[in-house]
């Protein structure tokens, strides 16, 4: 295939049609998109059903007859706070009758849904997502009509995530039914089983529900917004995921890198990488990403659905591996999943399909009983954040197959006990799954029958007698781990028991293993050696095996992604161990685990986590005693410093009556200073240290002298204001004295600088300014010679007009008024704005325009908050994968930022007890402190609560309005136009 090179030519040249434009005003017909449907040699696209007999399909699901139920979503992207059975999404049946591919049958089975986005069938009826319900509706008689209206088994999911909405549901190996969550918003889940329990936060992330025990648990947390889920051939589940990478390996109890926003456990400290080694996306915006640079990409950077195949129509080549729709490139991406004994790696592989329909939104793919595989395709215009101009008319389910299918009619519910069971060693794992599913139902229903149960033990015992592969056993652990065989610990005849195939299993192969360890009731599970760092993670999920692990259990991991994600599986059940009560009965032995944890240094990863979280609790001195430990690796204490630091900062802690005796282990590193223990000595109050740092100020090397002037003014005494004094008068220490005013009040130092600003270099001035506006005696100076013309009034930029505007003071507002003009903008002006500038950004002007300048601008203006092609800073959102080929979201988004601000950068200002106004975006928050990234400080600040008169949530962007205003027409146009560029310029 090499890729499809020849097809994607052939795609470039298919016209306008195929360029991603969301200009289309119509889709193509349903029969001529399968047609000219891209696929590698062999295979071919027929309409299984389109418009009008389908439209929104968001979800779907295969019956044990073969028949193809499919949500169909009204809802999105509104989801109404309505009763269950008063809405209008649907799920319908369709049923391919003669085996053409194409559906013969339709059958509503409801029509009153509400909030649908997932499905699942079992247990005499289905399974829906329903916002904020998960519900099910019975239908025991088989007859597709509801017996009667849906039930809610767990309540809670929240109605405000939109396009981030909860969604999607699968059947497990283990029995559970999981699901995912997005990012925009946090669930409180409870339980109908239990109503009065305390509510289980959930968002981003994987969830799971057992549906005998009616329990609910969080699975796995992280990603942006999760809509896609499977297990390969062993077992292992991957999701997939938009904006982010595409793909994580999902291991019990993981917690994965976020868009946004921290994970809903605050000690985590550390997320897991995905386990792909690229992403599917070139740079660029959304609409441009198809063809050139892209198509070896992949595509785009949002994901929607997720098929590991192992079906058995698709030739071998292509079993075993990961299909995620990549909605942006309009095409399914292919990755193969590498394991060994330590994790996982997803490598790009060739792409499998390519759609040249430009309404084509790819939302799920699964293979059936004939092993060719279904593709939802939602059919519209826009990509998931288009909330406006939907297309509720259109749907279409293709089906991918290779040749000609072998057409399958019958029902496994018809099947008989032993006829499901062989079906345990069918190709196609629809089979399997659908058998064991049904197995379930009838293990649970006739519990009081031993006749199943007798087949079950039999089918095992025959089973592990015949040399079995590895798949064979994994099937049949799953198979009796669902029916709940391996939580009985008798059995009449004698011959086997759950805790038999546990111990038995537990001597197999490496996923063997895994899943003893995942299906065991017991708890404490017997102990096997091991190298594997995948069995540890699977040990870690439970708790166990921690006291165990030596460093060479790390260190012969070769592969450092593989050796960083043990240490963070090990640190997750670790985190648990270190807590007040632990502390409270066996002080000795949390700090003899922690000691140890720091012996693991290949990364020091466990000694900073440790070291954060014994100070979040409160236990700073635990960390000290095992820090200063002179057999201590200099790597793990230096983490451990560098962890003690990150929790202490903006709270009061004393220094420890046994600091002398350790001083010189922390401060000291040999002939030099260590950094990390002298800023720990200043901020626990060591008068030494700050003596020694204040006279190296004027005879340390520049580097040096800026990194102890920066110190000593982040934890300020009395005499920190003549230190300013004394860097203010240095060339190569001004700016960061100048910053320093901004942390200690010094206004004759201040006078004296706005005196000499003339002579300042540019950076100095910005520095200058930037200190001015954080108080208000500086501002009344700063506007005091701007008023007697000393200083130009253009040194005001947008964010310091901004930031003089919030520190509350009536006087300076009214002054900066006369100065500047009217500070706020009314939402009729903006408009008129908007309208005025849009006709002047014509690509006429873009064409034209000087873009090298448009660079410059948007280093100036964006930069400080904004990454653009991977430059820029982190503190708003990336804007290469915004919208930036719309001129009018351009302009919306500059000229009126708080339209709509995501609430991960929604700002806060905060007052200072001494005068200090700091505006910024919340990194963390706790009852002690407040952690703040603003766009002029490239470290984040901390806080003491103690230190903070007032904090005010604006719910405003920290993105300042009126940031146009000093440009000309000529630089707006050169502006836009590099921001709608696709390369660097």
């Amino acid at each position: 295939m090499r890729r499809l090179i020849g097809l994607f030519m052939l795609f470039s040249l298919l016209g306008d049609s195929a360029k991603g434009e969301e200009t289309a005003s119509a889709p193509m017909p349903a029969d001529e998109a399968a047609a000219k449907m891209i696929l590698p040699e062999g295979f071919q696209a027929t309409v299984f059903a389109a418009e009008p007999d389908v439209v929104q399909p968001i979800a779907m699901t295969i019956d044990p007859r073969g028949r193809l139920w499919v949500v169909e979503c009204f809802s999105y992207p509104e989801w109404e706070a309505i009763e269950i059975g008063a809405g209008r999404d649907r799920v319908v049946i369709f049923e391919d009758i003669d085996g053409d591919g194409k559906h013969d049958k339709r059958t509503v089975f409801l029509e009153n849904g509400r909030n649908l986005t997932g499905i699942e069938l079992g247990f005499g009826g289905v399974f829906l997502c329903s916002s904020p319900d998960l519900i099910f509706v019975p239908d025991r008689d088989g007859d597709d009509v509801p017996d009667g209206p849906g039930e809610a088994l767990l309540s809670g999911f929240t109605l405000k995530a939109r396009h981030n909405v909860y969604n999607g549901l699968h059947w497990g190996p283990d029995g559970w039914l999981y699901g995912m969550h997005g990012i925009t918003d946090t669930s409180q889940v409870v339980s109908t089983n239990t109503p009065d329990a305390k509510p289980i936060p959930m968002n981003c992330g994987v969830w799971r529900y057992h549906p005998t025990r009616k329990a609910f648990q969080p699975y796995c947390w992280g990603g942006t917004n999760p809509w896609g889920l499977d297990w390969n051939s062993v077992g292992q589940a991957f999701f997939t995921n938009c904006v982010i990478a595409h793909v994580f390996h999902a291991t019990p109890g993981s917690h994965f890198k976020r868009m946004f926003g921290n994970d809903l456990n605050p000690h985590v400290y550390s997320l897991m990488d995905s386990c792909a080694d690229h992403i599917h996306w070139a740079g660029g915006f959304w609409d441009t990403s198809i063809g050139g640079k892209h198509d070896d990409a992949g595509g785009g950077h949002a994901h929607c659905g997720a098929m590991i195949y192992q079906g058995d129509n698709w030739p071998d080549a292509y079993r075993d591996k990961l299909y995620t729709i990549n909605i942006h490139g309009r095409r399914v991406n292919c990755d193969r999943l590498i394991g060994d004994k330590h994790g996982y790696v997803a490598s790009h592989d060739e792409d499998m399909m390519l759609s040249v329909d430009p309404f084509f939104r790819g939302v799920e793919l699964k293979y059936g009983p004939d092993g060719a595989v279904y593709l939802l395709d939602w059919n519209d215009t826009g990509e998931c954040h288009d909330f406006v101009d939907i297309h509720v008319e259109t749907g279409r389910i293709f089906k991918i197959a290779y040749g000609t299918p072998k057409t399958w009619a019958g029902d496994l519910s018809r099947y008989s006990d032993q006829e499901l069971i062989d079906l345990q060693s069918h190709k196609n794992e629809w089979f399997v799954r659908t058998a064991r599913r049904i197995l379930q139902e009838r293990s649970t229903g006739r519990d009081a029958d031993a006749s199943l149960q007798a087949k079950l033990w039999d089918a095992y015992n025959r089973t592990m007698a015949s040399q079995p592969s590895e798949q064979q056993s994994l099937r049949m652990l799953w198979l009796l781990g669902a029916c709940g065989m391996l939580e009985r610990t008798t059995n009449e005849k004698g011959v086997v028991n759950g805790t038999d195939v546990i111990e038995r299993a537990m001597k197999g192969t490496l996923n063997e293993r895994i899943w003893a360890v995942r299906l065991s009731q017991d708890e404490v599970l017997p102990k096997t050696e091991t190298d594997s760092g995948l069995l540890l993670q699977e040990y870690f999920a439970r708790d166990e095996m921690l006291a165990s692990v030596t460093p060479n259990d790390v260190n012969n991991i070769s592969d450092a992604k593989h050796r960083q994600r043990l240490l963070q599986s090990m640190w997750y059940a670790c985190e648990k161990q270190i807590n007040e009560v632990s502390i409270a009965d066996n002080a000795p032995k949390v700090t003899q685990l922690v000691a140890r944890l720091a012996q693991l240094d290949n990364p020091p990863l466990l000694a900073q986590c440790a070291a954060m979280k014994l100070v979040d609790i409160g236990h700073s001195e635990i960390a000290l005693h095992v820090a200063g430990s002179p057999d201590l690796s200099d790597a793990s204490r230096d983490a451990m410093l560098s962890g003690m630091l990150q929790q202490m900062r903006g709270r009061d802690v004393a220094l420890p009556g046994d600091w002398p005796s350790m001083r010189d282990v922390f401060i000291r590193r040999g002939p030099t200073i260590n950094p990390l223990g002298m800023e720990l000595a200043l901020l626990m109050g060591d008068s030494m240290a700050r003596q020694q740092l204040e006279e190296s100020i004027g005879t340390a090397d520049d580097e040096t002298a800026l990194q102890n002037l920066e110190m000593l003014c982040r934890y300020p005494n009395a005499n920190t204001s003549s230190v300013i004094q004394t860097a203010l008068a240095d060339r190569r220490l001004r700016i960061a004295g100048l910053r320093g005013l901004s942390m200690v009040q010094v206004d004759d130092a201040a006078k004296r600088m706005i005196d000499q600003y003339d002579q300042l270099s540019s950076d100095e001035q910005t520095a200058l300014v930037n200190a001015l506006v954080s108080r208000a005696s500086y501002a009344a100076m700063l506007l005091d010679a701007i008023e007697s013309k000393n200083i130009k009034k253009e040194v005001l930029t947008t964010f310091a007009v901004s930031q003089m505007q919030r520190s509350g003071n009536e006087a300076l507002k009214k002054r900066l008024a006369k100065i500047y003009g009217a500070v706020g903008t009314t939402d009729q002006h903006q408009r008129q704005q908007i309208q005025r500038m849009l006709r002047m950004l014509t690509d006429e002007a873009f064409a034209i325009a000087d873009l090298p300048a448009g660079r410059k601008l948007f280093e100036t203006k964006c930069a400080a908050c904004h990454k653009l092609h991977g430059e820029g800073g982190n503190l708003g959102p990336d804007l290469t994968g915004g919208q930036r080929k719309s001129a009018e979201y351009f302009l919306e988004n500059v000229i009126s930022p708080n339209t709509l601000v995501p609430f991960a950068y929604k700002m806060r200002v905060v007052q200072t007890i001494d005068g200090r106004v700091i505006s910024g975006v919340v990194d963390s928050e706790d009852d002690t402190r407040i952690v703040l990234q603003t766009p002029t400080d490239t470290k984040k600040l901390v806080i003491a609560k103690s230190d903070i008169e007032k904090i005010q949530e604006t719910g405003l962007s920290l993105m300042p309005e009126r940031l146009l205003d000093d440009l000309t027409n000529q630089q707006i146009i050169d502006l836009a136009a590099y921001f709608q560029s696709d390369h660097k310029h």
